[in-house]
């Protein structure tokens, strides 16, 4: 048992480490020079940036004095335009865009799944604990630095949950109708990037099922 809990917590806790480094360290997708070639020699219409949908409306960033394809915008903290941007990420310490959005997503859900494990499977164990100490005469001791610790880890996973469990809350359904934290208040037209179905949308960004 305690060794099926092991592979249980460890499995989506690796998982969570190697998405947050490619989450980290994958450009999120900017301006490529293939595009301004195609641009250039298409002599492509580019627009005015908008703060709502403009589909299949290339756009003039004034910031980077570059043209941009639908969907890419600037990130202030990067200092540069990225693909189907959605946010900048402080956790991952990068900018959430199209070639890392994925793993961004898997951040979140992998933390929470492993922090849900812990907390799951710590639970019963800290309520005996609790049980114990509030039938000593002086409440838990030095000896005790075991059982104090293991509480503390517990306790330690609540706000963990909240957190990842709010991120995924926030992030999942988004991507599921094809839509970034960027495009969320647009509604000057229907989602033009809506599939109308939530698989097709989510495969957007993780790519198709299977093979």
């Amino acid at each position: 048992t305690i060794q099926f809990v092991r592979i249980l917590f460890n499995v989506p806790w690796l998982l969570a480490v190697w998405s947050f480094l490619r989450a980290h360290c994958t450009d999120p997708g900017g301006i490529t020079e293939r595009w301004r070639t195609f641009a250039r020699q298409t002599n492509l219409e580019v627009g005015e940036s908008k703060q709502e949908w403009q589909p299949a409306q290339a756009t003039w960033c004034s910031k980077c004095s570059d043209i941009r394809p639908e969907r890419a915008h600037h990130c202030s903290a990067t200092g540069k335009c990225a693909q189907r941007m959605d946010h900048y990420c402080p956790w991952t310490a990068n900018c959430i865009g199209f070639r890392n959005h994925k793993f961004f997503l898997q951040v979140a859900f992998y933390t929470f799944l492993s922090n849900l494990v812990a907390f799951v499977t710590m639970a019963p164990l800290i309520g005996l604990i609790l049980f114990r100490w509030s039938r000593q005469e002086h409440g838990p001791t030095v000896d005790d630095w075991k059982d104090i610790v293991l509480t503390a880890t517990c306790v330690a996973t609540m706000p963990v949950l909240k957190l990842f469990g709010q991120m995924n809350q926030d992030h999942i359904p988004k991507a599921c109708q094809n839509v970034t934290s960027v495009e969320a208040s647009y509604d000057n037209m229907p989602n033009p990037y809506d599939l109308g179905d939530s698989v097709l949308n989510m495969s957007q960004v993780m790519g198709n099922i299977g093979p």
